[in-house]
């Protein structure tokens, strides 16, 4: 079996995101679970062949890099300015982003966003930005490392929390897969009525 090395110069931003109160893992998906006060939710990302990195909140799921997100809207809008509707405040969290990529990472990206539906009915955006080319890829007898092409992420509001899923883009012939992916499991969000309980869930999706 060849095994498959990536070049990630970054992966959205280390420490800036919320990591979760807990992992569930089921016989085919991953389940992140976050207890926000008055915001209780988790997120079920669909999968069979589920690993952990050594990175909080980066996972490899069906040997696809994924990160998740959670992040409370008040870090990245001033109050004073905060937009009215999800789809402002989800373009001002790519924005808020972006610029810090530009200005604090120092690279120079061309971001693309599109307003989204899920098949659950739930306005997203997909967010994207090409990455500058570093290398090409190499080879050697066991291993494949491949530059990223992009970026891509989908968000949600959750109350007043964006939650996202993200993953980077090696060939650009991968696109549509990796949007129907992201789409796809952003619809795996689940709101609760109160604090989720971890093991409780646990036994919930293990009976199933």
């Amino acid at each position: 079996m060849r095994f498959f090395g990536f070049i990630v110069i970054f992966f959205l931003l280390p420490g800036r995101g919320v990591s979760q109160d807990g992992l569930v893992a089921t016989p085919h998906s991953l389940i992140l679970i976050y207890n926000f006060p008055d915001n209780w939710f988790y997120m079920e990302i669909k999968g069979d062949d589920l690993r952990s990195t050594d990175k909080k909140n980066i996972f490899i799921i069906d040997n696809r890099l994924v990160q998740v997100l959670a992040l409370h809207k008040n870090k990245f809008l001033a109050g004073e300015m905060e937009p009215v509707s999800e789809t402002d405040i989800l373009e001002n969290y790519a924005k808020w982003e972006s610029d810090y990529i530009r200005n604090v990472l120092k690279l120079d990206i061309k971001g693309q966003t599109e307003v989204v539906s899920t098949a659950g009915g739930k306005k997203a955006l997909l967010w994207s930005y090409d990455m500058p080319v570093t290398s090409e890829e190499t080879r050697t007898d066991s291993t494949v490392t491949n530059p990223t092409r992009k970026q891509m992420f989908v968000l949600r509001l959750v109350k007043n929390y964006v939650a996202g899923i993200g993953c980077p883009l090696f060939d650009d012939k991968g696109y549509d897969e990796n949007k129907e992916f992201l789409i796809g499991n952003i619809d795996g969000i689940v709101e609760a009525e109160g604090e989720i309980d971890v093991k409780e869930l646990y036994e919930k999706f293990n009976r199933e």
